[in-house]
């Protein structure tokens, strides 16, 4: 007897569950049960592949919203898969433990699952501005305090600045350059430049005093005077003054009436100025050793 086999579902197709029913159809009325073998793959995993993986933090953020530890996990029999990480991110600075779940897209919606390791890391630079040059002036002979303040920030906490010359130091007269830097807590630096330029404060005259400052008698010789100045100097302990000019109250002192002996003496001529008494004006700079002067002026009477 010759009998005609049909199976439903057809030999050599996927089928959808361990418990799936395969119908065998025959020509033969005196059995209606027949039990056969079924060859194939029924409820198998999928397969997890897992990776550590290394990655940068997105731009101006402490974290990455991406990273993937998935390695080619597939399904052996052909089925789709998603993908579901645990933690889902996103992922902040260092290092995170995170499951990997393979589901198979088959009605059993088997699973299998693997670790890996997501590592961010941060090589984003800080920013940093620097105050624009500031020019103060002293405050003692060693120069001047001078604050320098710049603004900073980064993608992550933990950003700091110094600068050099610190903040705060005393600069010397003249312009001294600072240089100052921003580095966050992965090592990145930025860096910025300013300049604190220390000026000289004059000096202060309280007094300039002739001795003598009457020119007696009028003989027309050349009397010596010495000039006495009182000054100090913010800056200075020791400023120089000297005699700078000799002018009279008839306009500039004739040739011959005056000469200059030292920074603070001279020799005057005692005598007036065409039958009129004569006053000569004598001027005096003192100066500081950075640059800041103040002039002053003393007189003379020399009558007749």
């Amino acid at each position: 007897m010759t009998v005609q086999v049909q199976f439903t579902p057809s030999s050599a197709i996927s089928f959808p569950s361990a418990t799936a029913s395969v119908v065998i159809d025959t020509d033969d009325p005196a059995q209606t049960t027949y039990t056969t073998s079924v060859t194939g793959k029924v409820g198998v995993k999928p397969t997890a592949n897992c990776q550590n993986v290394t990655v940068n933090t997105d731009p101006n953020l402490c974290s990455t919203a991406n990273a993937s530890i998935n390695n080619g996990s597939f399904d052996s029999d052909g089925e789709s898969i998603t993908l579901a990480q645990t933690p889902a991110g996103p992922y902040t600075l260092g290092t995170t433990n995170v499951t990997l779940l393979v589901t198979d897209s088959g009605t059993d919606q088997q699973s299998a699952s693997c670790t890996g390791k997501v590592t961010v890391q941060d090589h984003q630079n800080p920013s940093i501005t620097c105050p624009a040059p500031q020019s103060i002036a002293c405050t003692g002979p060693g120069g001047a305090p001078a604050t320098i303040t710049p603004t900073f920030s980064d993608n992550c906490p933990g950003v700091t600045a110094v600068c050099v010359p610190p903040s705060g130091s005393t600069f010397g007269f003249g312009t001294t350059p600072v240089n100052c830097t921003a580095t966050d807590g992965s090592g990145n630096t930025s860096t910025c430049a300013t300049s604190v330029t220390v000026t000289d404060v004059p000096p202060v005259i309280a007094s300039i005093v002739a001795s003598p400052n009457v020119l007696r008698p009028p003989n027309k010789k050349l009397d010596p005077v010495t000039i006495l100045v009182k000054e100090t100097d913010l800056c200075d302990p020791s400023p120089v003054c000297s005699i700078t000019s000799v002018m009279t109250n008839a306009g500039p002192a004739p040739a011959g009436s005056f000469v200059i002996t030292g920074p603070l003496t001279l020799k005057l001529q005692a005598t007036g100025n065409g039958g009129h008494a004569l006053t000569y004006i004598i001027g005096v700079t003192c100066n500081g050793a950075h640059g800041g002067s103040t002039t002053g002026q003393t007189t003379v009477q020399a009558p007749l």
